[in-house]
């Protein structure tokens, strides 16, 4: 699988700074408190939400290969 915990916090995390709370909290489901603490790197969202979180801020399977 290439969206890995490593793949998540190097390519993925770092990105999520220029998305917007509500465009975040929106695309995953989730309040704009836990989004904002999400985009901060306070909390890591569950792995479901990591392929769209990768499509939010650009990022493809073939990124990560």
């Amino acid at each position: 699988m290439w969206l890995t915990e490593e793949f998540y916090a190097t390519e993925i995390q770092a990105r999520l700074a220029f998305v917007t709370i509500s465009r975040l909290a929106s695309a995953v489901g989730v309040s704009r408190p836990y989004a904002s603490d999400i985009r901060s790197g306070k909390r890591r969202p569950h792995p479901r939400h990591w392929p769209t979180l990768a499509k939010l801020v650009g990022v493809t399977s073939t990124d990560g290969q």
